[in-house]
């Protein structure tokens, strides 16, 4: 029975060194597999990003009028000149000089607009007297400011007339 279990032993240990035993094998080149795979999915995504770009930048016109209903030929401009605001919490000792150009994307919607510039006028002094003056004096602040007044004045038209607004005249005193 000793040498049974003796035996038994012998026989386990044999057992474990052969699985200790088992040689780890390491496939050569997997590190340059991934990197390779790594590469080729950048270029696939760059290339894929340049024949979007190249995609847009030649039929611009077809997905302009597609996306906004009008071809990207704006039909003019209108100008509403020299409106005059007193900035938040300056108690009328600071004044903000405005003039903005509005490109609009047909001639007829020229007249909608000059017909509501008094409520345009309105609507502008509203919203920029509500801002104080590091507000209204920050580069930043006035794109915003811009985009604001674009959608704002679209409202009051009631359709999207506004194309692009550009300040004419931004001074502050």
């Amino acid at each position: 029975m000793a040498e049974d279990t003796e035996q038994q032993q012998q026989q386990n240990l044999q057992d474990s060194s052969k699985t200790d035993s088992i040689p780890v094998v390491a496939i050569p080149g997997s590190r340059s597999k991934t990197f390779g795979n790594i590469f080729l999915l950048s270029m696939l995504i760059i290339g894929e990003a340049v024949l979007a770009y190249w995609l847009v930048a030649a039929n611009y016109e077809q997905l302009y009028e597609w996306v906004h209903g009008s071809p990207p030929d704006f039909a003019g401009y209108y100008e509403i000149e020299d409106v005059v605001i007193n900035p938040a919490e300056t108690d009328g000792q600071r004044v903000l000089l405005v003039s903005i150009g509005l490109e609009v994307a047909h001639d007829d919607h020229l007249d909608e607009i000059q017909q509501h510039e008094v409520a345009i006028r309105d609507a502008m002094i509203s919203m920029l007297s509500r801002r104080s003056v590091p507000e209204l004096s920050s580069t930043d602040e006035r794109q915003d400011i811009k985009q604001e007044m674009g959608i704002m004045i679209n409202e009051i038209l009631g359709r999207r007339t506004v194309r692009n607004l550009f300040f004419t005249e931004y001074v502050m005193h």
